[in-house]
């Protein structure tokens, strides 16, 4: 659109600057180098207001256009604060449901039963508790997952058994198993101790993985945003996006190096090859990254409409101001003319 009105511009300043010199060599004059002389003085003046108008047109475009990036920016750095604030809620929430079953297994009198406290209230239907015995084998939980089925073969219960006291421990999303087959889920666990000290099972709390990033209204999001919940080593742990993937879109692991930040990031890190405008912010006690972005040509969107307002501004006054110095420079002229006469 901008090399349209530029054509435009240029079409209409070559015929108005044609029909200006056919005027003035009708006019007859016995000094031609002072007719060339006037011409061109009033041709660089005309010139000047032009470049005058054109830069001040472009100047103004321009901040236009940064005030539309200051506001995508602040909304980006908006949205990853309010993720962040929702993630840590909700991860608190499942590390203290782990510590009170921890609780309960390693100080029960009688066996622990989840499903029956489940009936009674005592869990979120969002969250799924599972309790893993020591031998790797479920012993209770709440709905779909048949007791005893085998648990120890997941990667999170070696490293647990490794490392009895590694506290919360967060696993990439994964395939679910009994009522979760076919989804995907995130798992979140915590070693038992026995008295002693040593490996007793684990504690797993599931939830399924679009529960991290639900709770923002995914129709504000247009075809290019994204928020997304990351590992620190830039695993993708949960994404939602206006386009409706739930896959990272970089190209490769992202890297955020402060505890909160907000940069323009080029279009060669993803996949879409569309530059955006990204806030992170990392989760207080967990390692997790908030990140939100907007995709830069929604959030330059309403500039081409403005470009072009501003443009077409500077052509008609751009067309004024040559007739102007046509009719300045002819009237010049013709005075001369009248003088020699």
């Amino acid at each position: 659109m901008q090399d349209s009105v530029s054509a435009l511009d240029a079409f209409v300043l070559c015929i108005i600057s044609i029909a200006m010199l056919k005027l003035f060599t009708s006019i007859k004059t016995e000094n031609h180098i002072e007719r060339n002389r006037i011409i061109l003085r009033w041709a660089l003046v005309w010139l000047l207001i032009i470049v005058l108008v054109f830069a001040a047109a472009s100047v103004k475009i321009q901040l236009d256009r940064n005030d539309l990036l200051d506001q995508a920016r602040n909304e980006a750095m908006s949205r990853a604060s309010t993720a962040a604030d929702q993630v840590l809620r909700t991860v608190s929430q499942i590390d203290q449901l782990s510590l009170a079953i921890k609780y309960q297994w390693e100080h029960r009198s009688a066996p622990l039963d989840l499903d029956d406290q489940f009936r009674q209230g005592f869990y979120q239907k969002t969250f799924y508790p599972v309790v893993i015995n020591s031998q790797g084998y479920a012993v209770s939980s709440t709905r779909q997952l048949p007791k005893n089925t085998y648990m120890g073969d997941l990667p999170f219960f070696s490293k647990h058994r490794n490392d009895p006291h590694s506290g919360l421990l967060i696993s990439p999303p994964a395939d679910g198993r009994g009522g979760f087959a076919g989804k995907k889920i995130i798992r979140f666990t915590r070693a038992f101790n026995r008295s002693d000290g040593s490996f007793d099972g684990v504690v797993l709390i599931a939830i399924e993985v679009n529960y991290v990033t639900g709770f923002y209204d995914e129709s504000r999001l247009l075809v290019g945003d994204f928020i997304s919940v990351y590992f620190t080593d830039g695993v993708l742990l949960a994404s939602q996006s206006g386009g409706g993937s739930t896959k990272s879109l970089y190209k490769e692991l992202p890297q955020f190096d402060l505890s909160k930040g907000s940069a323009r990031q080029p279009e060669d890190l993803f996949i879409d090859q569309r530059s955006r405008l990204v806030s992170w912010k990392t989760i207080e006690g967990y390692p997790l990254v908030a990140a939100a972005a907007i995709d830069a040509d929604n959030a330059t969107a309403s500039y081409n409409s403005t470009r072009l307002t501003y443009m077409g501004i500077a052509l008609v006054f751009s067309t004024l101001m040559l007739l102007f110095a046509v009719g300045g420079a002819y009237a010049h002229l013709r005075n001369i003319e009248r003088q020699q006469r």
